[in-house]
């Protein structure tokens, strides 16, 4: 597993306070440095904890960077507590006006939804794909790597993650040195980003998305995950240019965009994972298609 990926695992699993928290806030910021993540964006992301101690965060990353000889930045502004007073939200001025009705998202989609959802994954590959294109479809811990044509004669409901980028079918290293067939090193093409903001409320997510739609970000599909996140993949078009992606995706995309209204920047790896339309999460609640453009 790619660093970036388990720094956002770290995060999402974080200990109560009592129960390790401190101890797991020194590996949350180690896997932040060797995931090459900006260290004030690790920064905002252990302030998020609860329990963290206002300056806590701030010393485990200058740690973190010791332990992987990088120099520490001074911030331009000291990281502020989630206790502090609420400035003017930007997301709610971007969204201000827009529906948050996820059915205006449904009927905006350029490729028309019917309330068939158990076939949303085959659609997804069938719009999205070629059939030549190699894909990771599984739960977090499978290998299996196929076409999409192999793909599309299979049950598709019964796997809940997608990687979008297509991969190249061989193997490569992880940066922990582990032999993998779906990590960065064996991403094909950087065709998709993925974002996610789940620590906004999911009816302004909903509202996000239109807007983009309808200020021209070239948004693919927007798939509800099941739970409290809606996934969206941006065609980012990168090709093979990693310098690309550095500069359009986790230098605009994530940060100099994103960052204002609450994209995860730690879902800005290639071999990104996202959920497959059609999926029952536990059991219960699907994960849904709610928009789709195969020109985008």
């Amino acid at each position: 597993m790619a660093a970036i990926d388990r720094y956002q695992e770290a995060l999402v699993n974080a200990p109560g306070r009592g129960g390790g928290l401190h101890q797991h806030v020194m590996k949350v910021a180690c896997l932040g440095v060797l995931a090459e993540l900006d260290q004030n964006t690790i920064i905002q992301d252990l302030m998020r904890l609860d329990g963290v101690r206002r300056d806590e965060p701030i010393d485990a990353v200058k740690k973190a960077l010791l332990t992987v000889d990088k120099d520490w930045k001074e911030p331009e502004a000291r990281p502020l507590s989630r206790f502090a007073p609420k400035m003017e939200n930007p997301l709610d001025k971007f969204i201000d006006g827009v529906s948050q009705d996820q059915m205006d998202l449904i009927e905006s989609s350029p490729y028309r939804l019917t309330d068939s959802t158990d076939t949303d994954g085959h659609t997804v590959l069938k719009c999205l794909y070629k059939p030549e294109d190699i894909l990771f479809l599984g739960d977090i811990f499978d290998k299996d790597v196929k076409t999409v044509a192999e793909w599309r004669k299979t049950n598709l409901k019964q796997f809940p993650h997608i990687i979008p980028n297509p991969m190249t079918g061989k193997e490569g290293l992880t940066d922990m040195g582990k032999i993998s067939w779906r990590c960065e090193k064996t991403v094909a093409e950087y065709r998709y980003a993925i974002c996610e903001m789940d620590t906004v409320p999911l009816n302004k997510q909903v509202a996000f998305w239109v807007k983009c739609i309808r200020i021209g970000i070239p948004v693919s599909a927007v798939i509800h995950s099941g739970s409290k996140s809606l996934h969206g993949w941006v065609n980012v078009d990168c090709g093979t240019d990693a310098d690309k992606w550095e500069k359009d995706v986790r230098g605009f995309l994530f940060k100099e965009f994103g960052e204002m209204y609450g994209l995860d920047s730690a879902c800005s790896n290639k071999a990104r994972l996202s959920r497959l339309p059609g999926f029952y999460r536990e059991g219960k609640q699907q994960q849904r298609l709610l928009y789709l453009n195969g020109d985008a």
